[in-house]
């Protein structure tokens, strides 16, 4: 089945949502009030609002994040081209012009957490890491412990250290010859990376990708979940203004380096989009965003349905919640916030527990993927175990070929409980599938709690 429908297909099916309208009546389709509050939102069965009714993605659409994409073998490398959007940890420019010899049709996104550096720096010439961990090394700009020690993420082995992301940075004195124009020299590591090193990447090695993807950094930008060791294993306690006494010991200070890590954070990210502008793509990954925070084309829901259950609920995913230490926001506000809308919303499902039994697997990722399809995001499943799969291509429900939307999701009320509902078209304008989430802890109209059930091929044809 071809990706788009035909121009007739086009015409035909504008002509049937014409008419469906007029039969119908039904005026503006608008979004349910942003009360604040925690509880589910009103049940106006309007569904998604500002939408257009006809989407042009052709459904599904499957991403895959793969991490170091180096370490993948020519045959893993294959197999994850087949994807509609792939993130992967610095590829080189020939590696996403291999993927779309494969592949014209992916999109290949570079994914760095631009406040994080490495123990080694291998020296490609593409890679921010490599220049980060570098610049980071010269300047003395890693994040420390009272004992001079650097400061570790937290749970992520020995690997992966803190750049120094506060206001108190010392400023660099280095700078390379091969390079002048990275010259750290009177920069701190922020003003460095925003004013010099991430404008200069994207000039240079951008357009080789579909955008940058940024692990951690909306999140720290909003007080948010945090990944330091305040104890190293070699006894050292964080020391953030570098005086030699543990934070631990100087009350105040764990929350006033919070605070200022931070404001730069939101100083930093403003100044590359000064920099490079709003048209070069930029994807948050994580959990925590707000509403100030709409400087980035999309959003990565990472453990889409699964980190926060049970005191999480499906709806709280799927529309929005926020409490004062967690301002998670859900499908349909990145929908409304990101400056791609939902082109670019990445909804991961993360078995963290390895593998569940195949009945339970092919259960989540159903009802992860059906929830997806009731937007226009994009769906992932990843196991951390192997991270991706031996087999990336690891359900059936990815060889889906469901056709364009053929309008927002609906909803199908049974008494108490309520089943979401969209269609979709072929090329002829007939409805070619329909996905059906029950988002309830009870079957209702015989799909069970917590599933989805996806329907092809429904003219019979």
């Amino acid at each position: 089945m071809p990706r788009f429908p035909t121009p007739a297909g086009w015409l035909t099916i504008v002509l049937c949502l014409a008419l469906s309208a007029l039969a119908c009546g039904r005026g503006e389709i608008t979004p349910p009030p942003d009360s604040g509050k925690t509880e589910d939102p009103p049940d106006d069965g309007l569904g998604e609002p500002d939408d257009p009714v006809l989407s042009y993605w052709a459904y599904p659409r499957i991403g895959a994040a793969v991490g170091q994409w180096d370490r993948h073998p020519s045959a893993t490398r294959a197999e994850l081209a087949r994807f509609d959007v792939i993130v992967a940890s610095d590829p080189s420019p020939a590696d996403v012009a291999d993927t779309h010899s494969m592949n014209p049709d992916a999109t290949v996104f570079y994914q760095v957490m631009p406040q994080v550096v490495a123990v080694e720096d291998w020296g490609r010439p593409h890679s921010l890491i490599d220049r980060m961990t570098r610049y980071v090394r010269e300047n003395d700009w890693g994040l420390k412990h009272h004992n001079g020690k650097p400061a570790l993420c937290r749970g992520w082995g020995g690997y992966w250290r803190w750049a120094d992301c506060t206001s108190t940075c010392p400023e660099g004195t280095y700078l390379d010859p091969a390079e002048p124009w990275l010259d750290s020299t009177g920069f701190t590591f922020s003003e460095w990376s925003s004013q010099r090193l991430l404008p200069w990447w994207v000039d240079t090695y951008g357009g080789s990708y579909a955008g940058m993807w940024w692990e951690v950094v909306a999140e720290l930008a909003n007080h948010g979940w945090w990944h330091v060791d305040q104890e190293g294993p070699d006894g050292g306690f964080l020391d953030w203004d570098r005086n030699g006494i543990p934070d631990i010991d100087e009350p105040g200070t764990w929350w006033a380096f919070r605070d200022d890590w931070e404001a730069t954070s939101r100083s930093w990210i403003n100044e590359i989009r000064v920099r490079i502008g709003l048209d070069y793509p930029i994807v948050a990954g994580g959990d925590q965003f707000t509403h100030d925070l709409t400087y980035f084309h999309g959003f990565k829901n990472e453990d889409f349905l699964v980190r926060n259950t049970p005191w999480n609920s499906w709806w709280n995913e799927f529309y929005t919640w926020r409490t004062p230490d967690r301002p998670r926001r859900g499908y349909l506000f990145q929908r409304d916030h990101a400056l791609s809308g939902w082109d670019i919303t990445f909804n991961q499902l993360w078995q963290r527990d390895g593998h569940a039994d195949p009945d339970s697997l092919a259960q989540w990722i159903r009802f992860g993927l059906g929830t997806t399809l009731l937007g226009d995001g994009i769906f992932a499943y990843t196991d951390v175990e192997v991270y991706p799969p031996a087999s990336p291509w690891i359900s059936d429900y990815f060889d889906l070929e469901l056709g364009v939307a053929a309008r927002p999701f609906r909803k199908q009320i049974f008494g108490g409980d309520t089943l979401y509902v969209r269609e979709f078209l072929d090329d002829e304008g007939d409805v070619s599938g329909i996905v059906r989430v029950n988002p309830n802890d009870r079957t209702v109209d015989g799909i069970p709690a917590r599933d989805a059930v996806i329907t092809t091929d429904v003219g019979g044809s």
